[in-house]
């Protein structure tokens, strides 16, 4: 770690590192719930499903513990298009989304700075 103060000034800084291994699971989609939890700052959750061409997306997002610009949520499509961004601490179904591509998608959960917490993510696709 190398720190430059701007000009001449001088002073002291505490710093604090972390181990941070993202969190990778699933989700069907079928509506069934799934919770993950960040524990550390920088640690983000990647959440996948899979879906066919034409297929009808809602997801939502319920019981977020981070406060209001604390946390984005993003569901990106096989190809790594973002498809739609979000505020993690609003809840409610998000998006009704019709699949463009047969793929694997993945909704990213990606806190700001040094934020942690949880939230519950549900899929379906009809």
């Amino acid at each position: 770690m190398f720190l430059d103060p701007a000009s001449q000034d001088v002073g002291g800084a505490t710093v604090q590192l972390y181990t941070v291994n993202d969190i990778n699971t699933t989700v069907d989609t079928l509506n069934d719930p799934v919770t993950v939890t960040t524990t550390v700052p920088g640690q983000n959750a990647k959440i996948t499903f899979t879906a066919t061409t034409g297929q009808t997306l809602t997801w939502s997002v319920s019981n977020p513990s981070f406060t209001a610009n604390q946390c984005t949520a993003n569901l990106k499509g096989p190809d790594g298009s973002i498809l739609f961004q979000r505020d993690c601490a609003v809840g409610a179904p998000w998006s009704n989304t019709r699949t463009a591509q047969t793929g694997t998608y993945t909704i990213i959960v990606d806190p700001v700075r040094s934020a942690t917490g949880s939230l519950t993510v549900s899929v379906t696709a009809q």
